[in-house]
């Protein structure tokens, strides 16, 4: 049967043709394919209508229509299609199958193998692609608020030009796919991770250290956020084992373990996360070599001014002080210390302004 003859047939048996997809059409197709791929299982060359209703999920009649599992679907089309409710699709197989230019309430395919599929230009509102095999899938031109790739493998796909709010690719294994040109604005450590090693290997380092910059932003969330995130846990550790009478001793040890964690957390905090900071607040991880050089003149003039109090501001004298290939040790020998300061913070100033047009200029 031809990929267009399918749904015509089903609905023309009573001699009537397709002239408007209203809500009742589109129920009767939605019953009469969902009986279809139950009795075969492999649909081959199926097309879905480019209609733009989709029914409300109202019971458990109308929700399973969308719900499909344990199928292999077969060069089906569903291109320019509007899935009001979602679409739900489980330990399936999608081979050669079209999604391009539709609109998704929510999508969701787990545990199902994705082959030579395409997703060209569609809109999601909420997308989840966990627990899958992808391969030389098109993800190309995506709009998507949120999507989600967790514990999937993903393999020669192509997500060029397209735009995430969120995206989430934990624990994901991606190989020889492609993200030209696409923009994420949130995600986590393993996301940006995964997109800085993706520019550095095409050499587009621009964007690699842009990707770098936001690992690290959300290392440093990790690192500042897990003190508190340790003494939640102690304080719901300890009134669980005061409220329940059983396995006092297993609770006792999950007590441990959290005052553990938190003190843990506490020396990284003081290890790494104050750097972190630190390097943020100066250069935003390299990203911005204007910041160095503000931060340069404000702390070499609060501490020129700390220095000379009742001195008039001279530009000439200024300008001698911040000098850093100027010896005026002798000058300043009753203000050592903070002279010793200000070179200090000047050297780690220009070490960060020289790092970040490094990193803006390298090529």
């Amino acid at each position: 049967m031809s990929k267009n003859d399918w749904y015509e047939e089903q609905i023309s048996k009573n001699g009537t043709k397709v002239k408007h997809w209203d809500t009742k059409l589109v129920e009767r197709f939605w019953h009469d394919f969902y009986l279809h791929i139950k009795e075969n299982k492999d649909c081959t060359n199926f097309i879905f209508p480019e209609f733009d209703y989709y029914l409300e999920v109202e019971s458990g009649d109308v929700l399973h229509k969308s719900h499909l599992s344990d199928f292999q679907l077969l060069k089906l089309d569903f291109s320019k299609s509007t899935f009001v409710t979602g679409l739900y699709i489980n330990n399936s197989k999608l081979k050669n199958c079209k999604f391009n230019q539709c609109n998704f309430t929510y999508l969701h395919i787990f545990a199902s193998e994705i082959d030579n599929c395409s997703f060209h230009g569609s809109r999601f509102e909420s997308a989840s692609l966990d627990g899958n095999t992808i391969y030389k899938t098109n993800f190309q031109w995506l709009h998507t608020d949120d999507m989600s790739f967790t514990y999937s493998k993903i393999k020669e796909s192509n997500f060029n030009n397209s735009f995430f709010k969120t995206l989430n690719l934990e624990h994901a294994v991606v190989s020889d796919s492609s993200f030209q040109n696409i923009t994420v604005l949130s995600g986590n450590i393993h996301t940006f991770r995964i997109l800085k090693s993706y520019y550095h290997s095409i050499s587009d380092n621009i964007n690699a250290n842009y990707y770098y910059a936001k690992e690290m932003q959300e290392y440093c969330k990790d690192i500042v956020y897990s003190p508190f995130y340790n003494l939640k846990n102690i304080v719901r550790n300890t009134q669980s084992y005061f409220k329940y009478d059983n396995e006092k001793t297993k609770r006792f040890k999950h007590i441990l373990g959290s005052i553990k964690e938190f003190f843990w957390s506490v020396k990284t905090f003081f290890s790494d996360g104050l750097l972190l900071i630190w390097n943020f607040l100066v250069s935003n991880y390299g990203q911005n070599w204007l910041l160095p050089l503000i931060w340069l003149f404000i702390s070499s003039y609060f501490i020129y001014e700390k220095i000379h109090p009742n001195m008039i501001f001279d530009i000439n004298e200024f300008s001698m002080f911040m000098n850093p290939f100027m010896k005026n040790t002798e000058k300043y020998s009753e203000f050592y210390a903070l002279w010793m300061l200000h070179k200090l913070l000047e050297s780690i100033f220009i070490y960060q302004f020289i790092i970040a047009v490094r990193r803006r200029l390298n090529r």
